[in-house]
């Protein structure tokens, strides 16, 4: 009973594991707050090859969201929010910053 116990504690913490890194490979996704300090060149670079579900994980529900999927925007500050749109496959395309 407790080898399998342990087991399926294994086997739970290795899709965890797989899960967290299941956008981006290796790296974790860097907090919006981090974002709102890089210049608004680097940010499509820093979120490359994530996809849409990694950083609803990460970050939250956005504040709103384009129809069919294609873009997201979540609040960086109060003076600026960040807008995310993807490609066909869902993955990071570009990333801009706006002025709600």
């Amino acid at each position: 009973m407790k080898k399998r116990l342990i087991s399926i504690l294994c086997m739970i913490m290795l899709v965890l594991t797989l899960l967290a890194g299941y956008g981006k490979k290796g790296t974790t996704l860097p907090p919006l707050a981090a974002l709102a300090a890089l210049p608004e060149t680097r940010l499509s670079e820093a979120l490359q090859g994530y996809d849409r579900d990694s950083l609803i994980l990460g970050w939250g529900k956005p504040e709103r969201s384009m129809k069919g999927g294609l873009g997201d925007t979540w609040e960086l500050d109060k003076e600026r929010e960040l807008l995310v749109l993807y490609n066909e496959n869902g993955k990071v395309f570009t990333v801009r910053v706006q002025t709600p």
